[in-house]
Formats: structure tokens, C-alpha cells, sequence
């Protein structure tokens, strides 16, 4: 998957859709394939056939493999939360790092949504849901805050992202030999790689 090409409301869809996933949030998903097919055209087509996915796997089986990768620890369990993978074994690296992403949450504006969903601020879903809505603030802002928002934005995909996202599916890769989850998770690290790679080059 490619991102160059897309347009920053394709982008922002993106985000949002990838952290919906990462909340396992299947009925948005769900909706969103039936109801937005038009708002889905430009997009990948090797995405799309995944997402398409979700309209035809059994409920049961989508809640269970969410259930055993990402919310119920035991020997299934990939941590869905980026300081693990950052900082390994550093409980005070994760900690400092908690607590940088909910100053830079409230500075945002973002505090109020990560805090409704309880859970830890380094969570996947939190942090792309993050990079959507720092798309959708960048709309409406003049030059000086869109290179702020710019400047957020790789930081978060060169240091936080990027260097966590690559073990997170290797971790899913090894628990899934087939599935929603596995597929989706592959795209989603298709995606944040073309991602950063782009904004090393800005």
C-alpha cells in the first residue's frame, strides 16, 4: 500500500478506520463498508478486499480472536500498546513515556476522547484515532499550526509508530496463521511504514 498519492481526508479515513480496528470496533467497520463505498473507492484495493472481510467473517469469530490477541491476557495475548514494544522491559522508560503522550493529549485537545475509552495512553487505537484527528484539526488552522500539527505528527510516526508497529505485527504474526486480524494488521503496518517514510523525507 502506497499512501503519496492520497489525499489527506483519504488519510484521515484511514486513521480513523485503523484505530477503529484497534478498538475492536467490527460494527463501524461493518457500516462503513456497506454504507461508504463511494468514500472507500480511492483506496487501496488490496485494503478494501480486506475490509470486506469483516462483512463475511461470523461475529463470533471476530470478537474471538480480538478477545484472545489484544484484551484478554494468556498465551494469545499481543499487548496492543506501544510502549511495551519501545520501551521492553523499561517500566520506567513506559511509564515517563505515558506520560508525555497524555501532556501532549491535553495540549491537543485530545485528552477528553483518550480518557472515555480507559485505557493506557500508548494504546494503538488511541494513537491512530490521535493522528485522525490531528489531520481533521489540521483542516482548519492557518500556516504556523499546520507546521505544528505537521511537526506532531512525525514525531509521532518516527518515534513512537514507526519504530513500534513492526514488532506489534510480528507478535500478531505469530499468533495468527489466518484471519481478519492478521490481515488487517499486516495493511495497517503497510500504511504506518509508508507513512513515516514520507515524513522523513518532508
Amino acid at each position: 500500500m502506497t499512501t503519496a498519492d492520497h489525499s489527506i481526508e483519504e488519510k484521515s479515513l484511514l486513521y480513523l478506520v485503523f484505530a477503529r480496528v484497534m478498538y475492536g470496533e467490527t460494527d463501524f467497520l461493518i457500516n462503513l463498508v456497506e454504507e461508504y463505498n463511494e468514500g472507500l473507492a480511492g483506496l487501496d484495493e488490496s485494503l478494501l478486499n480486506v475490509l470486506h472481510q469483516v462483512g463475511t467473517t461470523p461475529e463470533e469469530e471476530l470478537a474471538f480472536q480480538y478477545d484472545n490477541l489484544f484484551f484478554i491476557p494468556g498465551s494469545h495475548y499481543v499487548p496492543p500498546f506501544a510502549g511495551t514494544f519501545i520501551y521492553p522491559d523499561n517500566q520506567e522508560g513506559e511509564e515517563a513515556f505515558l506520560q508525555k503522550l497524555a501532556a501532549l493529549y491535553e495540549r491537543e485537545g485530545f485528552m477528553g476522547y483518550a480518557e472515555k475509552k480507559y485505557l493506557r495512553h500508548d494504546h494503538i487505537g488511541h494513537l491512530l484515532m490521535f493522528l485522525h484527528f490531528l489531520l481533521m484539526k489540521r483542516e482548519n488552522t492557518g500556516l504556523n499550526e499546520k507546521e505544528k500539527i505537521d511537526s506532531t505528527m512525525k514525531d509521532l510516526l518516527e518515534d513512537v509508530l514507526g519504530p513500534a508497529f513492526g514488532e506489534f505485527e510480528r507478535r500478531v504474526s505469530e499468533q495468527l496463521k489466518k484471519g481478519f486480524y492478521l490481515d488487517v494488521i499486516r495493511q495497517m503496518h503497510q500504511f504506518i511504514d509508508c507513512e513515516h517514510q514520507m515524513s522523513m523525507k518532508e
